[in-house]
């Protein structure tokens, strides 16, 4: 019963962190090659599993504060809480604009060997109403089918690495570039974005530390092997040059369908065009259907301190109004608005549970039980990653 339990343990976080950031991921590390990404994958899975033992240790003190917001209000005060509730907010808001873009993508692309026409901002919006009917719907509805659909996504792939694996061109693999290694963190940090179920986790093992430790640890390494196996595959296959080649798709933007066009191209294999379009639409979708109704009862629980009883319709409006606007007026590409998400991620599930840590360690003296291992030095080496980070996200976004 224990195993089974912990297995489901190490899915959950493999499941929320596996997502849509995978079909950015081969775009966004196409300057630099297999092994230097793979490199990066490595970089990544360390600090946000190690930022997910931070927050771990934090939520183990402060048994009875079981969200990020009141669990920085408890060690960090007003200033934490506010910087916590601003830097959730935003990261859900980037996120729901990146899958927004690459639904919309999805749908059209399905459309085009229709007679139907729309455009990307009337696709947009069909998306966001119908994912707004199901949030209204229940919590329930989105659970059973994110089942379906994750079990979708896990088959899709699966088909995909034992058709593609053997194709994979090895001589393509060992292209290695560094000059833009910092540059791959960001969207990176977000595609292993799982700590925030922290402290559901905590609560659903009742705080047995060989448990959570055993999970997280675990959840990480499955997420890793996933993303290195689809790298290998992506880049094994498309190469970085040519007209369906990575670097021309990383130039032209992506909206979340170039990746899975070109693999089906270039293989000229209708079955693994089939797996991946599957696994894609599965992937986005599932990432959207689960951000959405996490910023939904986040919203709900925020508005409650202005409004006693706040209409869903309302709640609706303001959930999925700021992303569409993002999307229509500030046209990235979908990679490049993951990316920009890496800056919140690097707040606040990197950051935010360091500095809890070490405030509550080494000022409150609210350490006790479980420690993480690596002490002040390594505290201060992950501060300055996650920030290192950010100042490339900043540059990235805002002055290149």
């Amino acid at each position: 019963m224990k195993l089974a339990k912990t297995m489901g343990g190490i899915l959950m976080v493999a499941g929320t962190a596996i997502g849509a950031g995978m079909l950015a991921l081969p775009v966004q590390t196409a300057s630099l090659g297999f092994v230097p990404s793979s490199f990066a994958l490595i970089i990544s899975a360390f600090f946000m599993a190690l930022s997910a033992l931070y927050l771990l240790e934090v939520n183990l003190w402060l048994k009875d504060k079981s969200t990020l917001i009141s669990m920085a209000n408890a060690t960090l005060g007003k200033t934490g809480k506010t910087l916590t509730w601003l830097s959730y907010l935003l990261l859900l808001y980037a996120l729901l604009s990146a899958y927004l873009k690459g639904a919309s993508g999805w749908l059209l692309t399905s459309l085009s060997a229709t007679s139907i026409q729309l455009s990307e901002p009337c696709a947009m919006l069909l998306i966001a109403l119908v994912t707004g009917f199901c949030i209204a719907y229940g919590t329930k509805a989105v659970d059973y089918l994110n089942r379906y659909l994750s079990l979708g996504l896990i088959t899709a792939y699966l088909l995909l690495l034992t058709l593609a694996l053997p194709k994979v061109d090895i001589a393509l693999l060992k292209f290695n570039d560094y000059e833009k290694f910092g540059q791959v963190f960001p969207l990176m940090l977000t595609s292993f974005g799982f700590s925030i179920i922290v402290p559901s986790l905590n609560h659903y093992f009742k705080g047995s530390k060989l448990q959570l430790l055993t999970v997280i640890l675990g959840g990480t390494l499955l997420t890793l092997m996933v993303y290195l196996f689809w790298e290998a595959v992506i880049f094994g296959l498309i190469p970085s040059d040519g007209v369906n080649g990575l670097n021309a798709i990383a130039t032209q933007g992506d909206n979340g369908t170039r990746v899975v066009l070109a693999l089906q191209a270039i293989t000229q294999h209708s079955f693994i065009g089939h797996c991946a379009g599957i696994f894609a639409i599965c992937a986005i979708t599932t990432s959207f259907l689960g951000v959405s109704l996490s910023a939904f009862h986040f919203l709900e629980e925020a508005s409650h301190t202005y409004i006693k009883k706040p209409q869903p319709l309302l709640l609706l409006l303001i959930l999925f109004l700021p992303p569409f606007c993002w999307a229509i007026f500030f046209p990235q590409g979908f990679e490049q608005i993951l990316s920009l998400a890496g800056l919140f991620v690097a707040f606040l599930l990197g950051i935010l549970p360091a500095w809890m840590l070490y405030r509550g360690r080494y000022t409150l003296k609210l350490s006790h039980g479980f420690k993480t291992p690596g002490g002040r030095p390594l505290i201060i080496i992950c501060l300055l990653f996650f920030s290192t980070v950010i100042l490339i996200d900043v540059w990235q976004c805002f002055v290149v």
